[in-house]
């Protein structure tokens, strides 16, 4: 065997011991994901609010009894989500991580906080207005949940938010 034919073989071994090493690396960091998900997502560092989900509620009737405040559930006070600022909170339906921004007074957006690309609790980043994963650093449009930059491919699922004229945010 040529000194070639062995730098050439140490090359090759060399290069599947460490793609075998970046493989079980991603799949270890994506079951501890997993399992960080399962036990109810990432601390929230972002020094964004709780709201606390209180009842789901119906809308007024049409005699126009009770409070005007739209269907859904309530997931707390708008007050608690300073302009400029996020909250975050659970998802009725799902139960996942999620977050309301109010970009601009009165302006309420939010989205499941579940990044697509490997299961970890986004964050909002209010000096750079983006959402971002602390996991593997996806950006996220704060109006739209959109991608802004990798490495996830798909956006985060918006949620409908409305103000009642009792103070209360609904996830409709």
């Amino acid at each position: 065997m040529s000194a070639e034919e062995a730098s050439r073989r140490d090359v090759v071994l060399k290069g599947i011991v460490t793609a075998v090493a970046a493989s079980a690396g991603l799949i270890l960091g994506g079951a501890v994901a997993g399992l960080g998900r399962l036990a109810g997502g990432t601390k929230n560092t972002s020094g964004t609010l709780q709201l606390s989900p209180t009842q789901s509620v119906a809308a007024p009737s049409a005699s126009g009894a009770g409070d005007s405040h739209p269907a859904g559930t309530a997931i707390g006070p708008a007050k608690d989500v300073p302009v400029g600022g996020a909250a975050s909170f659970s998802d009725p339906r799902t139960g996942d991580p999620s977050i309301v921004i109010q970009p601009t007074a009165g302006k309420f957006v939010a989205f499941d906080a579940v990044c697509p690309h490997a299961g970890c609790t986004v964050e909002y980043d209010q000096s750079a207005s983006l959402i971002v994963c602390p996991c593997h650093g996806s950006q996220f449009n704060v109006a739209s949940g959109a991608v802004e930059a990798g490495p996830a491919s798909t956006g985060l699922n918006p949620i409908t938010i409305a103000k009642g004229s009792n103070g209360q945010l609904y996830a409709t």
